[in-house]
């Protein structure tokens, strides 16, 4: 192990994962000990031994991880609604409402602007005419203590939205509901359709492959994440658990850094992760991790907590389901379920332990980067948390080669949350998933199927929607992010095989589909084009035509595909029809 001549001063600079590896880099660069570290590193076989290598290199460098506390303040409470108190008297109704939901996340448990910020949020939620949320808004700032001599403004603001609701039947628009699965629940994979089953190829490992014949619209996989994490840029707008945006978000007793839009959520977050989490949020926030890197850090601190934070039981988990993987790679990740059946369960770590990590391809350079990252989430949670502070050397560099792992596979196999931007046709991200079903599609440059985020029980459900007619025996593929229509076949095969590790091989590649433009238009068939006024209409969000035009699309994609080849412009414009129809109709309403 290589030993630095001299001892290094702390970095007080030091405060982003980027600027922590660089200076790790730089340093073995002025020691002139590149080769040597790198050649030793290349050595080592397992996640636990780079762990061990790179606490020993963070050591010896004296290298020091600023904690900076998620606490509550009064004053910057205040000061964010008298903010918001501004914007709202500017009319600038949604700058206003983050600014108060930032206000109760920075106000002290019990304080005076705690109640002060539910009390202005209601005024907000009352002028926007969303008198239930305001309804509840006042009741919280009633049992937060609101100033006995301010309570006349409440109840006269109640007294007015209860009028407002006595004469309106319904403020939210109708929640669209899609079909079941189809033909029911899998057996070997409860979350997905009956009509699935999952195959193992020698050259492409598992895939999933149509029973009989799929129409367009049918529902193949609807599946809840094992974990799942909010862009950090939405923690004043979105429920940090289910990522559902509310009017009503209520916040976290301790930190500032999350909220949640009922006590249901708050609970639950509270038991599957944040409260390991909540003292050092705001310490991984300066890292500057990026989304799939917080949410490889989730992964393992669900892991942990999904065996009651017992680290003994999880290594053993972790052993048995690493031999079972070797011993049988179709099984990869099947547990037994409650009456000892093997199958294929998305809300077990076993499932989302077995996803690939691509290891014994991945650069030296590639690998070190990611333990440096990794070991830098495992020194923040030493230094401030009471149930790592309890582990041994051991104990720390397994759940280090944890994070490690999952920094490798989040890579690969994670899922993007996402919803329809507000005046757009764009998606806007919400955060990120571990949805270890759906790693089982592979991809492929012309897809069959697209995913689309529904909330459905309290929670984010992630549902695969057949969008061209899938024949018996045929695979089902899901998209990476780059399709044929609009990338080049270089571009997707060099991006593919640099993020995905793999040499492109599906049908829109191997017979050089042309990009969309160059498409064919099928003559024969022209009620089949899309009309402008069609596009118009989706781009406006206009949520009746959606509804009305979806089963149409569909419709319309079944008929145009057996009667003309594909690709053409046609069924290309029918699937975005359809596509922007699900998008619309997938997107809450509020």
């Amino acid at each position: 192990r290589y030993t630095p001549t001299m001892p290094l001063i702390n970095n007080p600079n030091l405060k982003t994962v980027n600027q922590i590896h660089d200076f790790v880099i730089d340093k073995i660069g002025e020691d002139g000990v590149t080769i040597h570290i790198s050649r030793s590193y290349s050595t080592l076989k397992t996640d636990v031994e780079r762990i061990k290598f790179i606490r020993q290199l963070m050591k010896a460098y004296n290298i020091v991880i600023p904690f900076i506390a998620s606490k509550k303040d009064d004053n910057k409470s205040e000061v964010l609604r008298n903010k918001g108190n501004e914007s709202y008297k500017n009319k600038q109704y949604e700058t206003a409402l983050l600014l108060y939901n930032e206000s109760l996340a920075l106000a002290p448990d019990g304080s005076k602007s705690l109640a002060l910020a539910y009390g202005n949020r209601s005024a907000l939620l009352f002028q926007i005419k969303k008198y239930a949320a305001a309804m509840l808004d006042i009741q919280q700032a009633k049992a937060s203590n609101y100033p006995e001599d301010l309570l006349v403004k409440l109840d006269n603001r109640r007294l007015k939205c209860i009028l407002h609701l006595n004469n309106v039947t319904n403020e939210e628009h109708q929640r669209f509901e899609t079909n079941p699965l189809l033909n029911g629940s899998n057996h070997e994979i409860p979350c997905a359709s009956a009509a699935l089953s999952l195959e193992f190829d020698v050259n492409f490992g598992r895939r999933m492959v149509a029973k009989h014949d799929i129409a367009p619209g049918s529902i193949l996989v609807e599946e809840s994440p094992f974990t799942c994490t909010l862009a950090f840029e939405l923690r004043y707008s979105r429920c940090s658990n289910c990522l559902r945006k509310s009017y009503n978000l209520i916040p976290c007793l301790n930190c500032t850094e999350a909220m949640f839009c009922s006590t249901e959520c708050m609970d639950a977050a509270f038991s599957h992760y944040h409260r390991l989490e909540c003292a050092i949020l705001a310490s991984i926030k300066s890292l500057d991790l990026s989304k799939i890197q917080f949410l490889s850090f989730r992964v393992a601190i669900r892991a942990l907590t999904f065996f009651n934070s017992d680290i003994n039981a999880l290594k053993k988990s972790v052993d048995a389901i690493e031999k079972h993987m070797e011993s049988n790679s179709k099984l990869a990740g099947f547990s037994k379920d409650s009456n000892g059946e093997l199958k294929y369960i998305s809300n077990t770590y076993d499932a989302v332990h077995c996803l690939v990590a691509h290891s014994e391809i991945r650069k030296v350079s590639d690998l070190f980067y990611r333990g440096v990252v990794a070991f830098t989430l495992v020194m923040i949670l030493q230094n401030n948390m009471d149930i790592i502070n309890n582990f041994n050397d051991d104990d720390t560099d397994f759940f280090g080669s944890l994070i490690l792992h999952h920094l490798q596979t989040s890579s690969c196999n994670m899922h993007t949350l996402s919803e329809l931007a507000d005046n757009s046709c764009q998606d806007q991200q919400l955060g990120n998933g571990a949805f270890p079903v759906h790693s089982l599609f592979n991809h492929s440059c012309s897809p069959n199927v697209s995913r689309y985020s529904f909330y459905e029980c309290g929670k984010i459900i992630m549902k695969t929607i057949a969008l061209l007619p899938i024949a018996a025996g045929e695979e089902i593929f899901d998209n990476y992010g780059y399709h044929y229509a609009i990338l080049s076949k270089e571009e997707r095969l060099k991006t593919l095989k640099d993020q995905y590790y793999f040499d492109c091989q599906c049908t829109a590649c191997t017979e050089n589909y042309p990009l969309y433009f160059s498409l064919p238009h099928i003559e024969e068939y022209p009620l089949t084009t899309v009309p402008k006024e069609a596009y118009q209409k989706l781009e406006s969000h206009d949520r009746e035509f959606a509804l009305q035009k979806l089963y149409v699309y569909l419709n319309q994609l079944s008929v145009v595909s057996n009667l003309s080849p594909y690709p053409s412009k046609q069924l290309c414009d029918l699937q975005e029809a359809a596509k922007q129809c699900l998008a619309i109709l997938t997107k809450e309403v509020y």
